[in-house]
């Protein structure tokens, strides 16, 4: 097993952080506890975890979750009594999955020798069976790349992982990067599909790179330049670029620092007006180094920030989430890795190219800011065949508008007073007033062609024109805000389970909109009745204190789901 590392000690310090008290922890929520089939009792003031709202319309079924600051991933029943638990010596990084064979598939946070550090880091896949065992896992966590964020396991058994490929500075101008945009080099994502080996290792079989699909318009004598807006399947490799010394609106430095130690900010100076922005390395010079990155959502070396990545099994195509685009992206699994690198061949014609991009017409030259729709967002999924809205995507948006969450997109930016105030960072149903941002879940009916394209008007950007669906802030709506992370998804039963994630906050919603279930997370916190927002972290680079209960999304695990078959499932007390 690896020892702590410095990486380890610098993940875990932001136990104390301000702002991490501020964001989830900082005021008592008003929330209704409702009993099934009781009355609803009177708002309450002080701190409320575990079921807080059971009606008989939720999903039957147990939900399954790994909070960021243990090694533990939990399955509950719908009273929030754990059924069963899985142990690992990592946090996850990000991702948990139930496979149908009863093993728990997860991306832990490795704390080994790697270059590249920012928010939703990961860099290990694990698959333990149903007794805890490991059985398998894979390491990707060097350099040069580590794996981040979010996973897809394919019907063929093989994983889809999303990572980050470092680029130095002299290889990012090359190709056509604003130099001063590119000071610390590029960290574009790439898809790495791994068929297992052994008991740990595995075999890169497919693979696609955001870097084999760019345009630029700054240099004709650069590779991939032409007009942007006339390749809205590609990738503008100056989209979205920003400034290294451009200040954090308003956070205070421990609020900075707390962001930075997530890697959702750059070193000091790259992102706040602290000191001046670090020198630019030489041309040619070393990859990005901790320490000298820009790194994590909206700075310049992390400039895709990919965090997710799910699969269409009818259609072979898998759908991105671009958080630093602001884009949800299409692209054509059924190609071979020599396709996949071009811009034709494969299932649809296209190659590796975009099928389908929504959320952020500016990124491709097309539109403005009043046309974007989507901001920092994560977590598109596609709605499975036979469930309510089968085919369309769901993405949770989380509608951070400044601060880290990009540039130029206005609003009130993350740490400045428009986001404090009752109700910020605290989900909840009725009680106290709305806070001054919300998040919100969108479903977006696709524009999908009979020959598994998508159609788009000539010059002119990709529908839908509005989502299908909205929920979320409302009026009767729960009102939640989640600067980072997050999810949702469809049930069996026609309702949609939305995580909050930055809250460890869930609600489940019908097809009216009505609340069925609520909970927030009071698992992970190694600390005393109450939640002790001093605890120490557990495991090797665990978050620990203030964002105990966060964790990246929940899903829930129907009764007669493959994994369950033949399982006894019983409460049992929570680990002391």
């Amino acid at each position: 097993m690896c020892e702590p590392t410095d990486a380890t000690r610098f993940l875990s310090s932001i136990a104390m952080a301000p702002f991490a008290a501020a964001l989830l922890v900082a005021a008592s929520p008003f929330v209704r506890h409702v009993q099934e089939g009781a009355a609803p009792l009177a708002p309450i003031a002080a701190p409320t975890t575990g079921v807080l709202r059971k009606l008989p319309g939720a999903q039957a079924g147990y939900t399954l979750f790994a909070p960021f600051d243990v090694g533990d991933t939990y399955l509950i029943d719908l009273d929030g009594a754990i059924v069963h638990q899985w142990k690992s010596a990592f946090p996850p990084g990000q991702t948990v999955e139930l496979l149908r064979n009863g093993h728990l598939l997860r991306a832990a946070r490795d704390p080994g020798a790697s270059s590249l550090h920012g928010g939703g880091e990961g860099g290990r896949i694990e698959e333990f069976d149903w007794e805890g065992n490991l059985v398998w896992s894979y390491v990707c966590c060097d350099d040069q790349r580590r794996q981040h964020h979010d996973f897809e396991p394919l019907p063929n058994g093989n994983v889809v992982l999303i990572a980050w490929e470092a680029k130095t500075l002299a290889e990012a101008v090359e190709m056509g990067r604003d130099a001063d945009a590119a000071r610390n080099g590029l960290w574009p994502d790439c898809l790495l599909e791994v068929k297992p080996r052994g008991v740990d290792g595995g075999d890169i079989v497919w693979e696609w790179h955001v870097w084999d699909h760019l345009i630029q318009d700054r240099d004709p004598g650069l590779p991939n330049f032409g007009v942007v807006a006339d390749h809205p399947e590609r990738l503008d490799l100056n989209a979205n670029r920003r400034r290294t010394d451009a200040p954090t609106g308003g956070m205070t430095p421990e609020e900075a620092e707390a962001l930075r130690k997530l890697g959702y900010l750059g070193p000091q100076g790259e992102g706040d007006a602290a000191s001046p922005p670090a020198p630019a390395p030489p041309a040619g010079g070393d990859r990005p180094r901790r320490g000298g990155r820009g790194a994590g959502p909206g700075m310049d070396a992390d400039w895709n920030h990919v965090n997710s990545v799910a699969y269409h099994a009818g259609l072979d195509q898998l759908v991105l989430s671009s958080h630093n685009q602001h884009e949800v992206w299409i692209v054509d699994h059924g190609t071979t890795t020599a396709e996949a690198a071009s811009h034709s061949g494969g299932k649809r014609g296209h190659g590796g190219d975009f099928l389908f991009r929504w959320g952020n017409p500016q990124t491709w030259g097309m539109g403005g800011a009043e046309q974007q729709q989507l901001f920092g967002q994560h977590d598109a999924r596609w709605i499975e065949p036979g469930l309510r809205g089968e085919g369309h995507l769901l993405v949770f948006n989380n509608n951070v508008k400044g601060g880290f969450g990009g540039p130029g997109m206005g609003g009130p930016g993350m740490g400045r007073p428009g986001m404090r105030g009752p109700g910020f960072g605290r989900g909840r149903v009725g009680g106290e007033s709305a806070p001054a941002v919300a998040s919100y879940v969108v479903e977006l009916e696709l524009p999908l062609l009979p020959d598994g394209t998508y159609a788009r008007v000539e010059n002119s950007v990709f529908g839908p024109a509005q989502p299908l669906w909205r929920f979320g802030g409302g009026a009767g709506e729960p009102t939640f805000f989640s600067p980072i992370v997050s999810g949702s998804e469809r049930l069996r039963n026609g309702n949609t389970l939305i995580s909050c994630g930055a809250e460890g906050y869930c609600v489940e919603v019908d097809a009216q909109g009505q609340v069925v279930w609520e909970f927030r997370n009071p698992f992970g916190r190694n600390a005393a009745p109450g939640g002790d927002p001093t605890a120490r972290p557990r495991g090797p680079g665990g978050m620990g204190g203030m964002f105990a209960g966060a964790f990246y999304r929940a899903t829930r695990i129907a009764p007669d789901h493959p994994a369950l078959k033949g399982r006894k499932l019983s409460a049992r007390p929570r680990d002391a």
